[in-house]
């Protein structure tokens, strides 16, 4: 299943009003999904699930993944199985 960019944005959109707290947000969830060559910079994936999803040649440039699930996802031609993204900030 091919999924648009603007579909994906859509979704991170959602996400982002999730993470914030308000009523008409939903968690990021991408099954079955090709986001084969899509780019995302400066979004905040934390808490998304990506399952069963192709992401060849994408880019998460400068995004925030805390306790984002990668599960059964293929990158660069390999199955990752899964991954749980948890990354702490140490710059202070």
């Amino acid at each position: 299943m091919e999924m648009q960019q603007f579909e994906a944005e859509r979704k991170i959109k959602k996400h982002k009003r999730w993470l914030e707290g308000h009523a008409d947000g939903e968690r990021a969830e991408f099954f079955n999904a090709d986001l084969r060559g899509a780019f995302f910079m400066n979004v905040d994936l934390s808490g998304a699930e990506f399952m069963n999803v192709e992401f060849t040649g994408a880019s998460f440039m400068n995004s925030v993944m805390l306790g984002t699930e990668f599960r059964n996802t293929v990158r660069g031609g390999k199955n990752t199985d899964e991954i749980i993204v948890q990354i702490e900030d140490t710059s202070t």
